[in-house]
C-alpha cells in the first residue's frame, strides 16, 4: 500500500473537528479501500476498462469514482472486485503486510 505524504492545514483540521469519530472512521476505511483496490489492480496489471467489465460493468469510469476514495460502496460491489481482482474480502479490507 502507498504511504501518504503527511498534509497539514487549518481548514482540513476544522473540518475534522466538526465530524464525528464515527464518520472519521467511515471516510478513513472508504479511503483505504480505494487504495488497496489500485494497488490490486496495478499489482495485477490490470486496466480500469478490464476491471469493470470483469465486474460486469459498461462504463469504467465507475471503477474511476471507486478509486476517488469517497464511494460508498455495497456488499453487492465488493464482492464484485473481490471476483474480479481475485481476492477474498478479508484480504480487501485487511491493510496489505508491510
Amino acid at each position: 500500500m502507498s504511504t501518504p505524504e503527511v498534509y497539514s492545514s487549518p481548514l482540513i483540521d476544522e473540518i475534522l473537528a466538526r465530524i464525528t469519530p464515527q464518520e472519521r472512521d467511515k471516510v478513513s476505511l472508504k479511503m483505504q479501500l480505494a487504495v488497496r483496490i489500485a494497488d490490486l489492480i496495478e499489482e495485477k496489471h490490470l486496466s480500469k476498462n478490464e476491471v469493470a467489465e470483469a465486474c460486469g460493468l459498461k462504463d469504467p469510469s465507475v471503477v474511476t469514482k471507486w478509486l476517488s476514495g469517497g464511494y460508498n460502496f455495497s456488499v453487492d460491489t465488493l464482492v464484485d472486485i473481490n471476483h474480479a481482482l481475485g481476492v477474498s474480502l478479508a484480504d480487501l479490507v485487511r491493510p496489505e503486510e508491510q
